[in-house]
């Protein structure tokens, strides 16, 4: 029953190299990657949330994503060759595409492990949504409660340090 429906409005991966990138701690997930510069949907919606200012999206346009009250993730292939071996290749996903599973067999998956050895019934993924992005050489997935998502232009690397700096808030 997995379909995996796209998330439009999400900003899209820079198709030849969008470099994403994953840093984790036990219940916080944040995917940072380059964003498509010819999308001029971003341009139009996004400029209000820059943090440097209203100028027009450039080659270094980054989306972070921070997904909060995340469970799991996997990260690593398969590439845009070989997504049609994914899972869920028939059932929505597609290449360079943001997209949420909604009827996710592996949340499933999760909820039935986690009602083992417990004398009621577990409930912890209540609300728990599948989240997949599509990269040119690598697929991102991830079971998280919500998420936030910013859009910064500047170097890649000074925006990881600052999550990274965020980790001793």
């Amino acid at each position: 029953n997995d379909q995996v429906v796209e998330l439009a409005k999400l900003p899209k991966p820079e198709s030849g190299a969008p470099s994403p990138q994953v840093l984790a701690t036990e219940h916080t997930i944040w995917l940072t990657y380059f964003i498509s510069e010819s999308d001029p949907w971003y341009e139009k919606k996004y400029s209000k949330i820059w943090s440097d200012s209203d100028e027009q999206c450039k080659e270094d346009c980054i989306a972070i994503v921070q997904f909060k009250a995340a469970y799991i993730h996997m990260f690593g292939g398969p590439s845009e060759e070989t997504i049609v071996g994914h899972p869920l290749a028939e059932r929505g996903l597609e290449n360079f595409r943001i997209g949420e599973n909604t009827n996710s067999t592996w949340i499933n998956e999760l909820e039935e492990m986690d009602s083992l050895g417990h004398s009621r019934p577990a409930c912890g993924f209540f609300g728990a949504r599948h989240f997949i992005f599509a990269f040119h050489d690598s697929t991102f997935e991830c079971i998280a409660q919500r998420f936030n998502v910013y859009i910064r232009h500047g170097d890649m690397l000074e925006e990881v340090g600052k999550i990274l700096r965020a980790f001793d808030d």
